[in-house]
């Protein structure tokens, strides 16, 4: 005998057709599961750039404010100073031989900001070797402003040897302190926190941290070839530059960024004469 038609399992709603969806507020959204037919594809494009880019100031804004409400609360910072013992403690420079730092770079975009850092180095009187490589997979010969070689030294009475191997490394410069012991450093926002740890720029305050943080947040998109995000990241920094307080190392590191982004593709001309006023404070290495 035939069972009688009918539901045998009710089904629960998924959702109520009188119901208000709340839209969200957080800086990224999904994207439609299917187009909107009576919608202008190039325009739904410029709309929603210009969406998710007011949303990008609006945090950026939320963040500013947080800084200097936590500012407020823990009142002056301390400035840190990197002392004697502070290096010997990071470097591990307890041991006789010297420590060994080894950096791929590609020629066509040098880190030159890394100048800088050996000027700071030698300011700080940290006996420093600078050595440099040219990997066989570079074809172009070097720029004249790129130290191809140097004469070779006794490597004992140095505290640390930075050896800079020319090579093609694209927009991804690594660096390797211990390669058997500690994985690659591998970028060139995270080769300036290495560095600015180095010499003492992190740890000075929380609320300076982040917004250190923050400026290199935007380097990052500036120098990555897939973000379309350029516009705002720029703007940002233009802020922050406009604000001051930057200590040396990040205005080089920022100006170096710039300059191998290209100047004309900065569209503030108050950003473009920061950069050019202070294009001596990065060198070559």
């Amino acid at each position: 005998m035939m069972a009688a038609i009918g539901t045998m399992y009710e089904v629960n709603r998924h959702y109520d057709l009188e119901g208000h969806v709340m839209l969200s507020d957080v800086m990224y959204h999904s994207n439609r599961l299917y187009p909107d037919p009576n919608a202008n594809n190039s325009n739904n494009k410029v709309s929603s750039e210009a969406s998710l880019e007011e949303r990008q100031e609006n945090l950026l804004k939320k963040l500013d404010s947080l800084i200097i409400d936590a500012s407020s609360r823990l009142g002056e910072s301390q400035q840190s100073s990197l002392d004697e013992s502070c290096i010997q403690q990071l470097l591990c420079f307890q041991r006789d031989t010297p420590l060994d730092i080894v950096i791929r770079a590609d020629p066509s975009q040098p880190p030159s900001w890394l100048g800088h850092v050996k000027k700071l180095l030698e300011d700080k009187q940290v006996s420093t070797w600078w050595k440099f490589h040219t990997h066989s997979s570079v074809k172009s010969p070097l720029s004249n402003s790129l130290t191809r070689q140097v004469s070779h030294e006794d490597r004992h009475p140095f505290r640390l040897i930075v050896t800079i191997i020319w090579t093609t490394a694209g927009n991804l410069p690594s660096l390797h302190v211990d390669p058997c012991l500690r994985t690659a450093v591998s970028g060139e926002t995270n080769l300036y926190r290495f560095f600015g740890r180095l010499l003492g720029l992190y740890g000075a305050s929380p609320i300076e941290d982040a917004v250190s943080d923050l400026i290199l947040y935007s380097c990052d998109t500036v120098l990555s070839p897939a973000s379309n995000q350029k516009a705002a990241a720029l703007k940002y920094i233009g802020k922050c530059v406009e604000k001051g307080a930057l200590s040396s190392l990040t205005v080089a590191f920022v100006t170096s960024v710039l300059v191998g982004f290209g100047l004309e593709n900065v569209p503030a001309q108050s950003l473009k004469r920061w950069v050019q006023e202070n294009s001596s404070l990065f060198q070559a290495v």
